[in-house]
């Protein structure tokens, strides 16, 4: 923190910067270091922001196949997702308090016999659909929103296909989601850093992904900024 003050004419200068610094890494990152010297004005107008997470929704460009996948994903999340709901309301009538972890594997005890065609799908789906059912639960409990309801097919078809940070590539004009393959991707991504998030949705007839990566910036208070990667992809 840095404080400038001017008796004459009355006015006080505040400039702060502030970075995060990866416990394993040592030193700060050249993009990151703040300059030697900066004027009044520059330091008035410059602010360092050096983690951020920005989102990026692109149209997807599927063949007939590959949307055919797509739909059957965004099924199985929500085929995945009700079924863990019925066990968690039947288990709350026994006084049973069910983590979405134990959801998860009582769904992956019987999914096999239940529902026989999710053997060609991703497992990320109804892992996520599952976990995202778990989130809802905790909101529920801390009173931030309602009890989860059950969905159903004229709702919003969605799915999340990434399995943690950097599970899902993408490369220029296409994304590898796994069991479907290389789609083609209307636009190129528009920020570059480590991709923490990939959801498929469908809307009006068009499918869509949301992609949310972790950049490293430099902000300034006028809107432009100078980006640094925290991983290539």
């Amino acid at each position: 923190m840095c404080i400038l003050t001017c008796s004459r004419l009355g006015f006080v200068v505040e400039c702060s910067y502030r970075w995060e610094v990866s416990p394993t890494k040592r030193g700060i990152p050249p993009c990151l270091s703040p300059p030697p010297y900066l004027s009044r004005k520059e330091k008035q107008r410059r602010t360092v922001t050096p983690m951020a997470l920005k989102a990026h929704l692109i149209a997807l460009d599927p063949n007939n196949k590959q949307a055919t996948l797509l739909a059957k994903h965004c099924g199985y999340a929500r085929v995945a997702r009700n079924h863990a709901l019925s066990e968690f309301k039947a288990a709350l009538d026994r006084d049973e308090f069910l983590s979405d972890r134990d959801l998860r594997k009582r769904f992956n005890a019987v999914k096999d016999e239940r529902y026989p065609w999710c053997r060609e799908l991703s497992q990320n789906a109804s892992k996520n659909g599952i976990c995202n059912l778990g989130d809802a639960v905790k909101r529920w409990i801390s009173k931030q929103n309602r009890f989860p309801r059950y969905k159903n097919r004229s709702g919003r078809s969605s799915y999340q296909a990434d399995n943690g940070a950097g599970t899902v590539k993408v490369e220029k004009k296409r994304v590898n989601l796994p069991k479907i393959g290389w789609v083609r991707l209307r636009e190129k991504l528009r920020w570059r850093g480590e991709i923490r998030r990939c959801v498929v949705s469908k809307r009006a007839g068009r499918w869509f992904l949301s992609v949310l990566v972790k950049v490293v910036s430099i902000v300034s208070r006028e809107g432009g900024f100078r980006q640094c990667a925290t991983g290539a992809f």
